[in-house]
């Protein structure tokens, strides 16, 4: 009944929810990650600096968080001045972060601002974490197995298609 957090189209596309035109990547025939969802992913950076390169992961509509292999989320921490927040497993900053955090498909990349991958100060008390401090909704996916999961906080700005026929996943920005 109330469609403004999200929708599912069944069947089909639907234009009016994104603006420019869908980029299609196929999913993964072998690995861990081909039982779901599963994409090649070219790399990740923060700002400028490339984190990782050559990583596979799945893209998970049941998942809150963007999970990164852990050489990425180690860079990542270190290239914003971050750290493991050791009561919530969050990346925790003591200043907020400037650069956008970006995940590359194929030739496109796709980019969230600091606003979109850190958590509203007014979530802190869902998340038992503490004022003072600013933390992300990128997380350590661990070094091995399925360590990339593409999640809601990444699928909330941008435009989704899951394509049986064609074996395949298409971004777009959100209209």
């Amino acid at each position: 009944n109330d469609d403004a957090n999200g929708e599912l189209t069944l069947g089909g596309v639907d234009s009016s929810k994104y603006k420019g035109t869908l980029t299609y990547f196929p999913t993964l025939k072998s690995g861990n990650a081909a039982a779901y969802w599963g994409i090649s992913i070219a790399s990740f950076s923060y700002g400028s600096s490339v984190l990782a390169s050559g990583a596979t992961g799945i893209v998970d509509t049941g998942t809150t968080l963007i999970y990164i292999p852990t050489s990425a989320y180690n860079a990542f921490l270190s290239a914003a001045g971050g750290q493991s927040d050791s009561s919530s497993g969050l990346a925790s900053f003591t200043r907020k972060p400037t650069q956008n955090f970006n995940i590359k498909f194929g030739s496109t990349t796709y980019a969230l601002t600091p606003d979109q991958y850190l958590i509203p100060q007014a979530q802190y008390s869902n998340f038992g974490v503490s004022s003072g401090k600013y933390y992300s909704w990128i997380t350590d996916g661990g070094s091995s197995g399925v360590n990339t999961i593409i999640g809601q906080k990444f699928l909330e700005n941008y435009y989704s298609v899951y394509d049986t026929t064609n074996q395949r996943i298409g971004f777009a920005t959100r209209a």
